[in-house]
């Protein structure tokens, strides 16, 4: 008998049913499969980012329980401990999941590369161009199979600490020199400071995958749109007939009764809510203003110097893990920006003269 594709209600009271074509059934099954992986996608990111935004919530707490409180006995500072390295955990095992899952979507769709082969790429390209990213790749199997994510704080002594500053009060810490004992990949290690600032090292991380999922977003937006379309259209097709209302409808096949297609939007809707919400990657400081230098160009002038990242940060009187900030993307003051180019010698228009007896002293 030749099977017939048949949409209608999942109801005992009568109501319409439409026959549709073989070659619509299978457009309407890809469809559904598209977008239950979108949502899949989505859901995957928002995860993520839940969990780093409780991490970042938690270590703010600590910040403000540190700037108003003085509770300095063991138990109270092991607690810090136990709740930083819960959040990390939490944070590092949704990466991971992410990463692991994301590129097992989308196999229905014929895009070339395919879907599994763009994520592959994006990731690899991420970890290759992004030290906070290897460092947490790492610290994800260090917490695996080794210890713990964080290993100590510290009280912050950073100048972006102001009235509100609180939140960033205290740096939780990962020592180089207890992760060399416990089998860390020693190059991802060199790239490191002393005290590792694991906090910072997960935020640049959740901006790098903010991107990363934009991007892949981009690859599917036009199929994932077409198979909405695709169920918007069987739905208005079926609401020409005047049902009495439309509710759970269903697209089934006589051939095999057990296989049927929900056609529904109200599911989907929740997928777009999350596209919306999450339009950006998660990024936790200011945008550049006009006369702060990008990145690129302090990288530059610290090259140009023949500068360690150390040596560039005693230049300016600041700590090497601002430095670091400022390399990795937070804006450097233009007054200090400035500052170093004369003290290298690198400015366009001045130039410092020193004493006779004088000369700039650097951090070896």
């Amino acid at each position: 008998m030749t099977a017939r594709y048949i949409l209608e209600q999942q109801i005992f009271d009568p109501h319409p049913r439409l026959e549709f074509t073989e070659a619509r059934f299978h457009e309407l099954v890809r469809a559904g499969a598209t977008l239950s992986d979108a949502q899949a996608f989505e859901q995957g990111y928002e995860l993520m980012l839940g969990n780093f935004m409780d991490m970042e919530l938690a270590f703010s707490r600590i910040g403000l329980s540190a700037t108003l409180e003085f509770d300095h006995h063991y138990g109270s500072l092991a607690q810090i401990l136990r709740d930083a390295n819960r959040q990390v955990v939490n944070v590092l095992t949704a990466i991971r999941s992410y990463v692991d899952q994301a590129p097992q979507l989308f196999k229905a769709l014929d895009l070339t590369p395919d879907f599994a082969s763009a994520v592959r790429k994006a990731l690899n390209d991420m970890h290759a161009n992004s030290a906070d990213y290897r460092f947490v790749y790492a610290l994800r199997n260090h917490v695996q199979h080794q210890g713990s994510a964080v290993q100590g704080f510290e009280g912050a002594d950073d100048p972006r600490v102001d009235a509100n500053g609180w939140a960033d009060a205290v740096r939780l810490l990962a020592f180089k020199n207890q992760l060399g004992t416990a089998d860390f990949k020693a190059s991802v290690l060199a790239e490191q400071p002393d005290r590792i600032d694991v906090r910072q090292r997960l935020r640049m991380s959740m901006e790098a995958l903010g991107t990363v999922h934009l991007a892949l977003r981009e690859l599917v937006v036009s199929r994932v749109d077409a198979a909405r379309s695709a169920f918007e259209e069987a739905i208005r097709d079926y609401q020409a007939a005047k049902p009495p209302g439309v509710a759970a409808l269903y697209l089934r096949s006589t051939a095999d009764p057990t296989q049927a297609v929900l056609i529904g939007l109200d599911w989907d809707d929740v997928r777009l809510s999350l596209v919306r919400k999450n339009s950006q990657p998660a990024r936790l400081w200011p945008r550049r203003s006009r006369g702060q230098p990008e990145p690129s160009a302090i990288v530059a002038l610290r090259v140009a110097a023949e500068h360690s990242v150390r040596q560039a940060a005693g230049a300016v009187c600041v700590s090497e893990v601002q430095w670091m900030d400022w390399e990795a993307g937070l804006p450097m003051p233009e007054g200090l920006f400035i500052l170093y180019q004369l003290q290298t010698g690198q400015h366009p228009t001045h130039r410092v003269e020193r004493k006779p007896d004088q000369r700039l002293t650097l951090p070896s």
